[in-house]
């Protein structure tokens, strides 16, 4: 039987360079936030358009924009290394102030930064109430306080002045305004040190700016989800009698969203206590209400585009590993979960130990990946020899059991994304 042009090798530069997919690249903006001992207390996160010489999906589309950047800090950067484990303050859409748009990370971590104001004092002070009951935090940027915007002090943590727009003198009458609410004051767009000496004096409680911290970029590839998985996801999580393992069935279709689903508790927002081996603990873990609200982000920042080779090869690696372990009584979903980590390094262009390090993963998976080791890493190398023709199998299978689990697998990747088409 003819080898398919998807047993190339996947893992070789030489030979995975034709296929590897053109990722986009992903930007934002983070700007530490300062005590007047010059202490860092904090980070702002903002979404970064891409350059003007690139198509930007997300331009002019504050919801996608506010999800861009919720999945780039918890899942896919990771919080630890965007926020060195500081609070983030997080520039929201007017839809995540309402509620239509859920935000599944954790209140201890997070201030809703709000700037927009253009919605109604009365509307935008309804949902920051609901916020504020959920153990939200929340500042307000740019605020100028005047008998419109003064109610909303009763749901503000922080008042974010704008030394830009207010001068000196105006900071201070705003910051005297404000004094009896007892609410912390952040002086912004501080760009000298007098700057940095009159906020002070006027009162503020912390400081931001390019005198004190430039904004950095910081940029990521993101592999693209697939939209039709994504929204084959929404549509059953909305049917109350779901079982689990559906959820399971069509997120492992996905390599960008299987890892995606582990970044996301990799991070330090749902840092697990024991490292899982499996997609389905991970989603167990989470529980499908707050899967639900994640999966609606990653919606929003999905697109239609086609598996690349190298997406397809990672799926048929991971089932082969999957079911050859299944036949000899080794754990087929830590498997599975193995053979779809070894193609990490070569889809996000990023070293492997770097990607292995930020997921919550068992040891073993580990140790299979990055050195061959233990049963999983045996069927790994197994599965990949079979793709490179080079070489026998070296753990308990003859040539032809590897060659009918690897055609199978073949057989399952295609339908399961002709499914879902």
């Amino acid at each position: 039987m003819p080898r398919s042009a998807l047993s190339r090798p996947a893992s070789t530069p030489s030979s995975a360079a034709g296929a590897r997919p053109c990722l986009p690249t992903v930007h934002l903006s983070r700007q530490a936030i300062y005590d007047a001992s010059l202490n860092s207390r904090a980070y702002e996160l903002t979404y970064r358009p891409v350059p003007v010489a690139e198509r930007d999906p997300l331009s002019g589309d504050a919801d996608r924009a506010t999800c861009s950047l919720v999945l780039s800090a918890f899942s896919e950067l990771g919080l630890d290394r965007v926020a060195a484990k500081k609070r983030v303050f997080l520039d929201i859409s007017h839809d995540v102030v309402s509620g239509a748009l859920p935000l599944p990370v954790s209140p201890e971590l997070v201030v809703l930064q709000v700037r927009d104001y253009e919605h109604s004092p009365g509307e935008l002070l309804t949902g920051l109430r609901a916020r504020r009951a959920e153990g939200f935090q929340v500042a307000l940027k740019g605020f100028v306080l005047s008998a419109e915007t003064k109610p909303l002090l009763d749901v503000a943590s922080y008042l974010v002045f704008d030394l830009g727009q207010l001068g000196s003198d105006g900071l201070r009458e705003q910051v005297e305004g404000v004094r009896a609410s007892g609410r912390e004051t952040v002086a912004c767009h501080i760009d000298s040190l007098d700057q940095f000496h009159a906020c002070a004096a006027a009162g503020c409680n912390l400081f931001q700016g390019r005198f004190l911290f430039r904004p950095q970029l910081l940029s990521h590839k993101r592999l693209p989800k697939s939209l039709e998985t994504v929204t084959t996801l929404l549509r059953r999580l909305r049917d109350p009698a779901v079982e689990l393992a559906e959820i399971e069935r069509i997120v492992k279709t996905d390599p960008a969203l299987s890892l995606a689903v582990l970044g996301f508790f990799g991070s330090a927002a749902h840092a697990l206590t024991n490292p899982v081996t499996s997609i389905v603990q991970a989603i167990n873990l989470m529980g499908l209400r707050e899967f639900s609200k994640w999966i609606t982000l990653v919606a929003l920042t999905s697109t239609r585009q086609r598996p690349s080779e190298l997406v397809l090869v990672a799926l048929i690696r991971a089932r082969a590993c999957e079911t050859l372990a299944a036949s000899v009584g080794v754990d087929a979903d830590a498997a599975f979960t193995t053979g779809l980590m070894s193609m990490l390094e070569v889809l996000f262009e990023r070293p492997a130990a770097e990607l292995l390090g930020a997921l919550p993963l068992t040891s073993e998976i580990k140790a299979a990946v990055s050195e061959g080791a233990g049963a999983l890493g045996a069927i790994l190398a197994d599965v990949s020899a079979h793709e490179r023709e080079d070489a026998a199998p070296r753990a308990r299978f003859d040539s032809g059991t590897v060659q009918r689990a690897w055609f199978e697998a073949l057989e399952w990747a295609a339908e399961t994304q002709r499914a879902l088409r």
